[in-house]
């Protein structure tokens, strides 16, 4: 069983990570490529200072990914989940307000995200999974309930982890653009 984090950028993907890996779920990280400063507009900016919990591209396609990380948490690209190899998944799909995601990746990354771009991919994700045999549950984790409540969704998720751990490492005051 593969854990999989998925949801569109600045849906709290990478904070669902966070809580998994600090609850005792084993996750699939990638150090180097969490530790990129990105440049824009001519200033370099952590892209989150806590990791990004991305794989990258090129990972995806070597041979054995993802199984080689059974019974761990991998976070998922939304629009690359059709690339992922057959295996037993349960997901955790993280969904946002799409005014909140184009404010959050303007305010981190200075990206212009429309909110058809947002409901798009959003979707295509959604329709993805659904037609997956391989997926046996997919829950939708609304980012406001995550920072909000987060024992209650965490416990909610059903998933090998100490929820109530897991949910110190969230901080409510995360909750910038609204």
């Amino acid at each position: 069983m593969i854990y999989l984090v998925t949801g569109f950028m600045r849906s709290g993907t990478s904070l669902m990570m966070q809580a998994l890996e600090a609850g005792g779920l084993p996750v699939v990280r990638n150090d180097a490529r969490d530790q990129i400063t990105r440049f824009h507009g001519g200033f370099a900016y952590q892209a989150n200072p806590a990791g990004l919990y991305e794989v990258s591209f090129e990972e995806m396609q070597q041979v054995g990914f993802p199984c080689q990380h059974d019974g761990k948490a991998l976070k998922c690209v939304v629009a690359w989940l059709g690339l992922l190899s057959p295996h037993a998944y349960r997901v955790a799909f993280m969904r946002r307000e799409p005014d909140q995601i184009v404010a959050s990746a303007w305010q981190a990354f200075r990206i212009r995200v429309t909110h058809e771009t947002v409901w798009r991919w959003t979707h295509q994700g959604v329709r993805t999974l659904e037609n997956r045999r391989d997926v046996q549950d997919v829950q939708y984790v609304e980012y406001a309930d995550l920072v909000t409540d987060p024992a209650l969704v965490l416990k909610r998720l059903d998933w090998p982890i100490d929820a109530g751990v897991a949910a110190k490492v969230i901080n409510p005051e995360w909750h910038r653009c609204r």
